[in-house]
């Protein structure tokens, strides 16, 4: 009987610690990860045996008291979402977190730093277009969207969201031969396999 209460016993304390573990999922490294606005909170977590963990997003902006749900982002199983729309105004301040669930168990809340999207935000290279003559170069540069559109459902460039000035260089062997913040190069042009490219410089 005492050897039976004691299995008994022992049983309940595996279940409490098996409990305990289930309900404390880890979630690590909320943030935000933003190129050409596109907004997208990411997070870490341990992984659980059983696979099933599930995600709940929330967001809102510097100084409201309520959190706005992120409808598509719940219950989730992907470690990322995509808050675009939801932080669209470039010089607000926003939060999000993020909260898991397993088994019917779930964790805290865990919160992201405060996110800006206009001085947060990587602008990715432009497309580069080429017109060679004798004469010169001309660069045609277009900017990349943003993912946003107009009510008529076109998309808004990334130059009308960031003050962009491109620069852009003419470079032969690893030395640059000459360098635009226009779009034409008019120094001579060889047939020795010249290299041109552009950078963007962000006007603050």
């Amino acid at each position: 009987c005492a050897s039976q209460k004691l299995d008994v016993l022992l049983w309940s304390l595996l279940q409490t610690c098996g409990e305990e573990n289930i309900s404390s999922p880890v979630l690590r490294e909320v943030k935000f990860h933003s190129v050409d606005y596109r907004n997208i909170l990411h997070w870490k977590t341990q992984s659980h045996p059983d696979g099933n963990q599930k995600y709940f997003v929330q967001y809102k902006i510097y100084g409201e008291k309520h959190w706005t749900t992120a409808r598509h982002c719940q219950g989730i199983t992907q470690l990322y979402c995509d808050l675009s729309q939801q932080t669209s105004d470039p010089w607000e301040r926003y939060y999000a977190r993020v909260q898991a669930e397993v088994s019917g168990h779930q964790s805290s809340w865990v919160l992201s730093p405060r996110f800006n999207p206009h001085w947060e935000t990587s602008v990715s290279p432009p497309t580069m277009r080429l017109n060679v003559t004798e004469r010169a170069i001309v660069v045609r540069l277009k900017p990349p969207k943003s993912p946003y559109r107009r009510r008529r459902g076109s998309w808004i460039s990334m130059k009308k969201l960031q003050k962009l000035t491109y620069r852009v260089y003419l470079m032969h062997s690893g030395s640059i031969q000459a360098s635009a913040t226009s779009s034409r190069l008019c120094d001579h042009v060889s047939k020795t396999g010249k290299c041109i490219s552009s950078v963007y410089l962000l006007r603050v």
